[in-house]
């Protein structure tokens, strides 16, 4: 687990929540249990997220 450095209680519960959004969506892209187009929605959105946490304009 990676730590920031203005990491605080909510930007933690917000970094493991996309961290399970990406695991749920990595497991339906695997196993076809809902459409793709939403599991790569998923994915892009917890790929924004981190863009703007890690780069520091997420507040």
């Amino acid at each position: 687990m990676i730590f920031l450095k203005n990491s605080n209680l909510q930007t933690s519960v917000y970094t493991i929540g996309m961290l399970f959004v990406i695991i749920i969506a990595s497991m339906n892209v695997l196993n076809y249990t809902v459409p793709k187009i939403i599991s790569y929605f998923l994915l892009l959105v917890a790929g924004i997220h981190f863009f703007l946490l890690f780069t520091g304009k997420y507040k």
